[in-house]
């Protein structure tokens, strides 16, 4: 019936039509998509190279900085020469050796952290090396139209914002160690105003000298407040880290599944070739990641050289303490000295608790930096 197959032929041409549209604009979103992936493959090598620069400049610090803490620990061994010199000769104590042995121990210590600071700074110049060899073929996939970029910068994302959360759950115990440094500080002034109340009203001093104390005092306690809202404003901070995770997480899910189906068009076209990418773009994040664990790994040695040397502070901070305390109950020093030590060594003892902190926070990096080399390892190398 030719009237039903006219009818039929210009219904197809309509329907045709009406998609055609559509149509080319699914075929433009192509373009347009890899083209993007191209533009963001061009800063983000821009941004590598930026980084090294930077990286480099850094090892140029840690070596002037190591170079400061040699001269300073060998200024403290030839000091403790001379106090055991003295010592034999019967002109000081066998304590005041003893200090300057912690001190020799602390500077140890601190080279020891700043000969590991150059070690660190030179690993982070080779992962800044790397991440230009993986920015480099980040680019190469883009321009084949490989769907993996968005999936590996939405990794990188998700690799920061983890990053960040532990960096927030740390300030949380360095706002929490500040806010006991304070707490203790305020107490100090506490004493000293009152003490100094009492001496005015005795006649013995000025009343100015009450009222410059006093002030001291509330300064004291503003400092202490500002600590506590520190404290509320690091724990804040966790919250919104976790939300951030959680949130990269979603875009890095919704980037993998992007990417399967980019790929699964890719290699359907029989012009797509790319494997040959991919497998630079795979080394070069393999390298990038060994680069960052090995700094990783030194990071962790550092912490624990500067925690060792905090320690031997506390330590040294404690045997004065005693030394002090003798001499008030001997009346042969003010008991406000007493006061000041322990001040002095609360305040060490909460600087060892940052350490210790600071400790804490480089292990779990490590582990997350491990994890994340293990998942790329793991991963299917294009072309082999």
């Amino acid at each position: 019936m030719p009237t039903n197959r006219r009818g039929s032929w210009r219904g197809r041409l309509a329907c045709a039509l009406v998609l055609l549209p559509t149509a080319l604009a699914r075929a433009g979103e192509v373009p347009r998509e890899q083209e993007g992936q191209k533009a963001v493959a061009e800063a983000e090598l821009a941004l590598a190279r930026a980084r090294r620069d930077a990286a480099a400049l850094g090892v140029k610090i840690a070596q002037a900085h190591l170079s400061a803490t040699t001269s300073e620990r060998a200024f403290r061994e030839k000091q403790r020469t001379r106090i055991v010199e003295l010592e034999k000769a019967g002109s000081a104590d066998k304590r005041a050796v003893d200090e300057e042995q912690e001190g020799v121990r602390a500077g140890l210590a601190t080279e020891r952290a700043a000969r590991l600071s150059v070690e660190i700074a030179r690993l982070r110049l080779a992962a800044a090396e790397a991440a230009i060899r993986e920015a480099a073929a980040i680019q190469e996939a883009a321009a084949t139209g490989s769907g993996v970029v968005p999936a590996i910068q939405a990794e990188d994302d998700l690799d920061d914002a983890r990053a960040e959360q532990a960096d927030a759950q740390y300030r949380v115990e360095h706002a929490e160690a500040e806010e006991a440094r304070a707490e203790a500080f305020r107490l100090f002034r506490g004493k000293e105003f009152d003490r100094l109340a009492i001496l005015a009203r005795r006649k013995a001093i000025e009343p100015r000298v009450v009222e410059e104390q006093e002030d001291r005092f509330r300064a004291a306690q503003a400092d202490e407040r500002q600590a506590e809202a520190k404290v509320d404003q690091a724990r804040a901070s966790v919250a919104i880290a976790e939300a951030a995770v959680r949130a990269a997480e979603a875009r890095r899910d919704l980037a993998r599944a992007s990417a399967r189906l980019t790929q699964e068009r890719a290699t359907s076209s029989p012009t797509a070739r790319p494997a040959g990418a991919l497998k630079h773009l795979h080394e070069a994040r393999v390298d990038r990641a060994r680069a960052e664990r090995d700094a990783a790994r030194l990071e962790v040695q550092r912490a624990d050289a500067e925690a060792e040397r905090d320690r031997a502070t506390v330590a040294s901070r404690a045997s004065l303490l005693e030394r002090v305390k003798q001499l008030a109950a001997r009346r042969s020093t003010e008991a406000r000295l007493v006061d000041e030590q322990e001040l002095a060594l609360t305040e060490s003892r909460h600087i060892l608790r940052q350490s210790e902190a600071t400790v804490k926070s480089a292990r779990a990096r490590l582990q997350a930096i491990e994890s994340r080399l293990q998942a790329i390892e793991a991963e299917v190398e294009p072309g082999g």
